[in-house]
């Protein structure tokens, strides 16, 4: 009879829920708690509003001018540092 009142009273609540308090009063509690302190718990975790998502950061749009004045750095700088640029040939360091 006891068991049927718990499932009449629980089955409402998404699993999800129910997971939460139920570990949450294992951590915290000794005794078994009523139906009525697991209702309460339930109510409190399901009214708790959830945090909002982080959007994440638009693309970046690179235009084509930009595009090109990088292009044009990494020549001049190939040119002048080209032992960075490329693997060291044979005998080099």
């Amino acid at each position: 009879m006891v068991l049927a009142s718990w499932w009449d009273e629980l089955g409402r609540f998404p699993a999800l829920a129910l997971n939460q308090v139920f570990a949450k009063w294992l951590r915290t509690k000794t005794t078994a708690p009523s139906v009525a302190e697991l209702l309460n718990m339930l109510r409190g975790c399901i009214s708790t509003p959830a945090k909002p998502r982080q959007l994440s950061p638009p693309p970046v749009v690179v235009t084509a001018e930009e595009l090109a004045a990088r292009r044009e750095a990494s020549t001049r700088l190939h040119k002048k540092f080209p032992k960075f640029w490329r693997a060291p040939r044979e005998g080099e360091q």
